[in-house]
């Protein structure tokens, strides 16, 4: 039986390796932050990575706002 991969694993990872290599300044890696958040919109629902990712993007717009 096959695996089935988790569809936003890949840009999870790009934030972790984003963070690491720009000294866990976010500024740097918004692009990849915003490729996690389009990947959660399309498959939060099939995804262990989104779990609470949306919850926590939509908390820190409203703190900006």
């Amino acid at each position: 039986m096959k695996r089935e991969v988790d569809p936003c694993l890949k840009k999870a990872c790009a934030i972790q390796e984003c963070l690491q290599a720009k000294n866990y300044q976010e500024s740097k890696c918004e692009n990849v932050i915003q490729a996690m958040v389009e990947c959660c919109e399309k498959y939060g629902d099939k995804s262990n990575c989104c779990a609470g990712f949306l919850k926590g993007q939509r908390k820190k717009k409203c703190k900006d706002s």
